[in-house]
């Protein structure tokens, strides 16, 4: 299996930005579990307070395949069949003191019939051209507290004027 993956702290005006970039590209977002088989895609997400989205090209969704949880009674999207890119957006915990850091993951390819296939070409661009303009838009600010992810601008501002602390995931 050949993933991608990019580990950050963001502020909410770079989700914000990364939002603006999502509806550019024209990516299909989706809460990561849902109550029923069928996919809801969402308008906005920037005040996502459930975690984990899945964004694709919109011309893909009908390819996003769901795996149902019996225990929990609900779908989830299945990352490994469908050509989705994960986000776990960043948070902040004890009252805005510490940052939880998030994640962009995605993988190339499934297993089918013990065979592994790359995913759609189309997916694949997207998501690459996504992490491209990720890292050239949101310049890597190298910080002692950073265990080694990405650190946006504004998030090193704010470490180094709160005497903030960041957390990994």
């Amino acid at each position: 299996m050949n993933s991608s993956q990019i580990n950050f702290y963001l502020m909410p005006e770079d989700v914000a930005e990364i939002s603006k970039q999502i509806e550019k590209m024209k990516f299909a977002v989706t809460f990561w579990k849902n109550t029923n088989s069928t996919i809801e895609i969402l308008t906005s997400w920037t005040e996502n307070k459930n975690g984990i989205l899945f964004f694709l090209p919109s011309e893909q969704k009908n390819l996003i395949q769901t795996q149902y949880i019996d225990t929990q009674n609900y779908y989830v999207v299945d990352p490994f069949a469908s050509p989705v890119i994960e986000f776990s957006q960043p948070f902040f915990v004890f009252n805005g003191e510490k940052l939880k850091a998030g994640r962009f993951y995605y993988i190339k390819d499934s297993l089918q019939n013990n065979i592994f296939i790359e995913k759609p070409k189309e997916f694949l661009d997207s998501a690459a051209e996504l992490f491209k303009w990720f890292k050239k838009h949101f310049p890597n600010q190298k910080i002692p507290q950073g265990n080694g992810f990405w650190v946006t601008p504004r998030t090193a501002e704010w470490v180094q004027k709160n005497n903030g602390i960041l957390l990994p995931n």
